[in-house]
């Protein structure tokens, strides 16, 4: 149902068109009627109707103001106007502005139910155009985001015959230059992103970038990945010049966009340039490694990080294999203090760099995390189900601006993670073990060992051999012998079973070990014991 509403300042008027047809049966709804222009532009901006009929002499703004105002804000209606013959010369002028029909007083029913109609068989095939334009545009951008993941992350040979490429993917990429940019929005007021808010500006800063580069490019390819703005640049060579003025307009234009919200901030990263599409993944690594370099260079600037230059440590420099060991260790045992000691050890190494590689402190960051997963997992806890993801803290990583933020998420997020696996340890151990104890009840008689038990329930021999004597206060094997003996017992009260019987009940082939066994736990032979009840 199309909506439609009417403009006149002779309310009869606006009555006699109201009964002037039957609306439902032509599939419009008349959703507000107006007496002069200025109510009616409200009323436009409120309903979004795709037809107004409008008066053209009215108080106050006219029919003529009324739609030139519309067109001018860029709002799409359709506009039919009204008027007598003697203001016909004048309403000519609405022409311009793209009038679509025009009816004369009085009018006619059988004109405006005609007019009615061709407008909308106009609206509706409008729309269906529109629709397929955007339907087009959509499997388009598809395609060229397709074309460029496999670029950055499928192993498979780039290609680069760009006849085949163009057509295939929709591009318009040709021989020259190639390179990355990013841009990051930040929300340096607040530990937490306002991804809408961060959103919203993304999408105004794609517009500027866009509007900037794709007259001096032969293809320019931007999207939005985790708050960060990727364009993909192809341009000729001897144009670097023109490119790097385009960035500084960028970032000053981005700046004024975001200048009235005063908590975001803006980078630049600047990626590699390459002379072949093949190497573009190594212009995304640096231009990621830009926007990294923030933490330590500021934000509200462009970084080029192929034109810094770091001391040259790597990881092993300040996480040492015997560090290593005693993190793992501290992780193992849940002891949240010494992991954050540990933490704070290496960061302590950090602050005494004076030119570290931003790249490094990410890296140790996320070493951290992944250690602290591959422990726990290796303590037969999930993982992939909890609240605490890898993929997450790696994207709330990057989201940090300096290396006092990075390092307290990072240290509360360790301690967070810690409490939390810890609790979900203390159910899943009474678990395990409950597990362990049924299946030693229903087998008792069968022969049970250590290994069998740990597979049961997926844990490393020796960790469980440590659970089991944590959780029971006795070993595994104790515990089996003990339980045995118990049922050995009660079997031995009943007279009906000979020794060699009782022994082998209880997972014994040989009675006089078994006989052994017994005295040692109950402090008497199974005959002596027999006697007290028989």
């Amino acid at each position: 149902m199309l909506k439609a509403i009417i403009v006149d300042d002779e309310k009869l008027i606006c009555e006699l068109i109201k009964r002037a047809i039957d609306w439902k049966e032509i599939g419009i709804e008349i959703v507000a009627e107006a007496s002069s222009g200025s109510r009616a532009y409200d009323l436009i901006l409120e309903h979004h109707p795709e037809i107004v009929i409008t008066d053209i002499r009215m108080p106050g703004m006219d029919g003529i103001s009324l739609i030139k105002k519309t067109v001018e804000n860029q709002i799409e209606c359709n506009f039919v106007i009204i008027s007598g013959y003697k203001d016909f010369e004048y309403a000519k002028g609405a022409i311009k502005f793209g009038v679509k029909d025009y009816l004369l007083k009085p009018i006619d029913q059988k004109d405006l139910r005609n007019t009615l109609l061709n407008l909308k068989s106009d609206i509706l095939k409008d729309k269906e155009y529109k629709e397929y334009k955007y339907q087009a545009s959509q499997r388009a951008e598809l395609l060229r985001e397709k074309f460029f993941t496999n670029v950055f992350y499928s192993e498979e040979p780039v290609p680069n015959d760009f006849n085949i490429i163009n057509v295939q993917y929709c591009l318009s990429l040709s021989d020259g230059l190639f390179q990355v940019i990013a841009i990051k929005l930040d929300n340096i007021m607040k530990d937490t992103v306002d991804e809408d808010l961060i959103l919203l500006f993304s999408n105004k800063l794609l517009k500027i970038v866009n509007k900037q580069m794709r007259d001096i490019c032969f293809d320019v390819f931007t999207f939005i990945n985790n708050n960060t703005i990727l364009s993909i640049l192809n341009y000729s060579g001897g144009k670097e010049n023109q490119i790097e003025d385009c960035i500084k307009t960028i970032l000053d234009d981005s700046k004024k966009s975001i200048e009235m919200n005063r908590q975001l901030s803006v980078t630049i990263g600047l990626g590699s340039v390459e002379k072949d599409i093949r190497f573009l993944k190594h212009s995304m690594d640096s231009a990621m490694n830009s926007i990294k370099s923030r933490i330590l260079l500021g934000v509200n600037k462009i970084i080029d990080y192929s034109r810094l230059r770091f001391e040259d440590i790597c990881l092993r420099d300040l996480i040492s294999v015997d560090s290593e060991k005693k993190f793992e260790c501290y992780l193992e045992t849940f002891n949240i203090d010494e992991v954050q000691n540990w933490f704070k050890r290496v960061f302590e190494k950090i602050y005494q760099k004076s030119n570290i590689n931003p790249c490094i402190v990410f890296e140790i960051c996320i070493f951290a995390a992944e250690t602290l997963f591959k422990v726990i997992e290796g303590l037969g806890i999930a993982t992939d189900n909890g609240c605490f993801r890898l993929n997450k803290f790696k994207e709330d990583l990057y989201n940090f601006t300096s290396l006092e933020s990075i390092y307290e998420f990072v240290s509360k997020y360790l301690s967070d993670a810690l409490k939390y696996y810890y609790q979900l340890n203390q159910f899943q151990t009474k678990k395990i073990i409950d597990i362990v104890k049924k299946y030693i009840a229903d087998h008792y008689a069968d022969e049970i060992n250590l290994v069998d038990a740990a597979n049961l329930v997926h844990l490393n021999p020796n960790y469980f051999s440590v659970l089991f004597k944590k959780e029971t206060g006795t070993n595994f094997i104790d515990y089996v012998i003990n339980y045995r003996m118990n049922i050995a017992r009660e079997l031995l009260k009943n007279i009906n079973y000979n020794i060699s019987e009782v022994a082998d009940m209880v997972g014994y082939k040989d009675p006089k070990y078994f006989s052994k066994t017994f005295k040692k736990i109950v402090g008497v032979n199974p005959v002596e014991y027999r006697k007290f009840f028989v």
